[in-house]
């Protein structure tokens, strides 16, 4: 009948908004341990807020929203929610990261970096732009825990000669390497893919 229905249909809403409660609650919870970890200042910017539409805001101390964030607040809290989301969720997928150091100092950096590079069984794959990681450090510190990595560089980006080492020399359009006569046309917008060894 049709009450039965209705009663029937109310308990499933009740049911999914608490589920939809307890998950906001963890995610909360998670994301603000996160958040404390890879920032230097824990005392002043507590963790973060998540409002019932899953929208992620900065606490400070007193417990409420900051206003106006700083770019590199707002990335490091986006990591952390989008960690607790996958927390939280139970699936086992791959995380992808665009540019996460974008605006941050080289602390908070190495601090993501560690944070993110805990044992854990999720894989996650970082898209950086250049000069937001010092490379050489990255796979000095991390190099035993990462899988594979490349390098996408323009013709112009290379200083030294990839066959035998020999500083390339700009003649006009091209860099030449006057040792074995390797060279690259400067002006050509095709990427170079450099596997590094780790």
């Amino acid at each position: 009948d049709l009450e039965t229905m209705r009663a029937m249909s109310k308990t499933i809403r009740d049911t999914v908004e608490k589920f939809r409660e307890e998950a906001r609650k963890e995610v909360e919870e998670r994301a603000s341990e996160a958040f404390r970890m890879v920032i230097n200042a824990p005392e002043a910017l507590t963790g973060v807020i998540i409002d019932s539409n899953f929208r992620a805001r900065i606490a400070g101390s007193d417990g409420r929203a900051i206003r106006a964030p700083s770019s590199g607040q707002e990335v490091t809290m986006t990591l952390c929610v989008l960690d607790a989301l996958r927390q939280t969720s139970g699936i086992n997928a791959p995380i992808f990261f665009d540019t996460p150091a974008r605006s941050l100092d080289e602390d908070h950096k190495k601090a993501q970096l560690e944070y993110f590079w805990k044992i854990r069984d999720n894989q996650f794959i970082i898209f950086p732009h250049s000069g937001e990681y010092r490379l050489d450090e990255v796979i000095q510190y991390f190099g035993g825990e990462i899988c594979r990595a490349w390098e996408l560089l323009w013709p112009n980006d290379y200083e030294i000669c990839p066959n035998c080492g020999v500083d390339l020399l700009k003649d006009g359009k091209v860099k030449r390497c006057l040792e074995c006569d390797f060279s690259l046309d400067i002006t050509s917008r095709n990427t170079i893919v450099r596997d590094l060894e780790v």
